[in-house]
């Protein structure tokens, strides 16, 4: 899938030129995905790092081509495309003087700004080598050039969807009692990754409701545990393609729900989606969608149970900005994707939740991948 990204960088040329911003640091992450197509590296669960680390990134300045700087082994074993512009490696016995010729072409530079990701050691670091130099955050400038959507974004996030819901298909095949936590999440990657994710897009959550000892395949007391007759189980997981994620929730019920939770199912929690859904357009603010979901489930006395926000904006990253949530005050815009991920959970009496992502379209947002939401009971 192809990308434009000197387009994208044209548009970030617009937005510093018009707040005043001569210089932008990126580091590898999501934002220099969006800008050059740098692919990120999977997450680890202790950090890595280099020699020269604090500088690896780009340097953006509106008009000129990026400067892009690598310690060796990046430029070796971490960068698997041809970058724009000009590329200063380092090598691990050079010393923090040789960024001084880098320094050099970014000197008279009055704004900078850092994306808000960087480490606190490269702003520091910048600071001194750009004495003068006024830093202000980046992130709400890279955010907003992420937010709406094009068609190659979308067909990526599409592919995305399709895949945690064929997944979920195959998976659906080990829900029975006995089966544990671990077996069906383990289950549920492997089905993503065989149908083309290059990695979950966040942890995959698969846990259990309704009886009075809850399962979590996230808690190692429990993971192992086996289901049981007359629990339900939640899932919230997704996928990554071409860099864009998914995140998509289901609820399927292990053996013989009660009328109680049938009735909840269907006569709240898809209304309160379906409710948010429909407020999801242009010119509305993003805390009223969730408004709009909260109300119906509060109105029937279960809004302590819906602990969590209605969602989030997704794309590169699985959590952006604005948040469907009850402060956020963004006025919603044609284009942009989020989730509406409502739940009830009530202990010891029954949980469930849903989740899509959405597009903000005129009239109703839409589900960017169509996908059944009838109760699964197996």
């Amino acid at each position: 899938m192809t990308f434009d990204y000197a387009n994208r960088r044209a548009g970030l040329d617009e937005a510093m030129a018009a707040a005043g911003i001569e210089l932008i640091f990126v580091p590898p992450g999501s934002d220099l995905e969006y800008l050059v197509g740098m692919d990120r590296d999977l997450p680890t669960y202790g950090a890595t790092g280099y020699t020269h680390g604090w500088v690896t990134g780009g340097f953006f300045r509106p008009g000129e081509e990026p400067i892009f700087c690598l310690p060796r082994l990046v430029s070796m074993v971490h960068l698997k495309k041809e970058l724009p512009g000009q590329v200063v490696v380092f090598n691990e016995t050079d010393s923090e003087e040789t960024f001084a010729a880098v320094a050099a072409q970014l000197k008279s530079v009055h704004t900078a700004a850092v994306a808000s990701r960087a480490w606190g050691q490269s702003l520091l670091r910048l600071q001194r080598w750009l004495p003068g130099t006024r830093f202000v955050e980046g992130g709400p400038i890279l955010n907003r050039l992420r937010q709406c959507k094009t068609p190659a974004e979308l067909a990526a996030m599409e592919r995305a969807g399709q895949i945690v819901i064929d997944a979920l298909a195959e998976a659906t095949r080990l829900i029975r009692p006995g089966v544990t936590l671990r077996e069906i999440a383990t289950e549920i990657e492997h089905q993503m990754v065989l149908r083309g994710s290059r990695a979950p897009s966040f942890e995959t959550h698969v846990g259990t409701y309704g009886l009075p000892d809850r399962r979590d395949n996230l808690d190692p007391k429990t993971a192992d545990l086996p289901l049981r007759a007359g629990e339900s189980v939640k899932f919230d997981y997704g996928a990554v393609v071409n860099g864009y994620c998914s995140d998509f929730g289901r609820t399927i019920f292990c053996g013989d729900p009660s009328q109680a939770f049938l009735d909840t199912y269907n006569d709240v929690l898809l209304p309160a989606q379906r409710a948010a859904i429909d407020a999801a357009v242009p010119g509305a603010r993003a805390g009223d969608v969730d408004l709009a979901c909260r109300r119906m489930i509060e109105d029937v006395g279960l809004g302590e149970y819906f602990i969590h926000r209605t969602g989030h904006c997704i794309g590169l990253d699985v959590h952006e900005l604005p948040y469907i949530s009850e402060e956020d005050d963004t006025i919603l815009e044609e284009g942009m994707t989020f989730t509406i991920e409502p739940s009830i959970n009530a202990p010891g009496r029954f949980g469930m939740r849903i989740e899509d992502v959405v597009v903000c379209a005129p009239g109703s947002g839409r589900r960017l991948v169509p996908a059944a939401d009838d109760l699964v009971v197996v």
